[in-house]
């Protein structure tokens, strides 16, 4: 089911319906708040309803890669480009949100959609934390990189 992206939440339109029912289960902007912010053990990953073998394949052949090399060569197999850039997309707007760009600097600099920046927000506010997490160890893998770099220049 596609699920409609919510109004502003002016006092003025939070109880105004937005979504039809029938399709649904939100009838208000507000309602759909307060379905966000329900506990993680609540609600279910989105991707729970893919779970499967397939699925379980294509993560573990994703797991399976050695290095950077080896991804860009499995990923030019399995996408398009335009789906690796919007995955790449995704993650750079998640970073850039992390660290406090407004959405206009976002979408400029990112080409992203309004949409895709919420979307991307929403997850990161209400999701399973997977973009920190991801985030936090390629800035950490970073640092021990520069660490490295500097102490092999200080010898």
């Amino acid at each position: 089911m596609e699920i409609a992206k919510p109004p502003a939440l002016s006092a003025a339109r939070q109880e105004e319906p937005w979504i039809d029912t029938s399709a649904g289960s939100w009838k208000t902007a507000a309602d759909y708040h307060i379905f966000c912010v329900k506990s993680k053990e609540e609600t279910a990953m989105q991707i729970d309803k893919l779970r499967g073998r397939e699925l379980d394949q294509l993560f573990k052949a994703i797991l399976s890669l050695r290095d950077l090399e080896e991804c860009y060569r499995f990923f030019d197999d399995l996408c398009t480009v335009n789906e690796i850039q919007a995955l790449a997309q995704r993650l750079e707007v998640a970073r850039m949100l992390r660290e406090g760009y407004t959405y206009h600097k976002i979408e400029t600099e990112t080409g992203a959609s309004t949409a895709t920046i919420s979307r991307v927000k929403r997850c990161l506010n209400y999701g399973n934390d997977a973009y920190a997490m991801a985030l936090d160890r390629i800035k950490e893998e970073q640092q021990q990189e520069e660490k490295e770099a500097n102490e092999a220049v200080t010898d």
